[in-house]
């Protein structure tokens, strides 16, 4: 389970959630209304949750970034095909020439068994 920072650097870079189950198969948060990280160097609040119960029991991604919200419901048949959620993750555009910089500070940690 990852947050992606990737987009047109001119225009600040999207924050979305995205996952990869352990057969290759992937989700990824999509539409316009995804949060934008600027590249004016201000900090950020951000937040990821995942509730394996939601969306009928397909399992779902919220990820937060300065109060704006982005959902991602697993798609039918990726949890039991493997997906393992016992990380996290930052990933940064793969393609693009440009690189970025990003900071972690005053993380907190939580979790629960069902």
């Amino acid at each position: 389970m990852q947050d992606a920072v990737e987009g047109p650097s001119r225009d600040g870079f999207f924050f979305y959630p995205l996952y990869r189950t352990s057969e290759d198969r992937e989700g990824t948060g999509q539409g316009n209304d995804r949060p934008q990280i600027l590249p004016n160097g201000r900090s950020h609040n951000w937040r990821l949750d995942y509730a394996p119960a939601a969306a009928s029991g397909r399992g779902r991604i919220v990820v937060t970034l300065d109060k704006k919200t982005t959902v991602l419901d697993l798609r039918e048949g990726h949890r039991p095909a493997g997906a393992r959620f016992n990380r996290f993750g930052i990933i940064t555009t793969w393609i693009d020439g440009n690189g970025q910089h990003i900071y972690f500070d005053d993380l907190t940690y939580t979790a629960s068994q069902e």
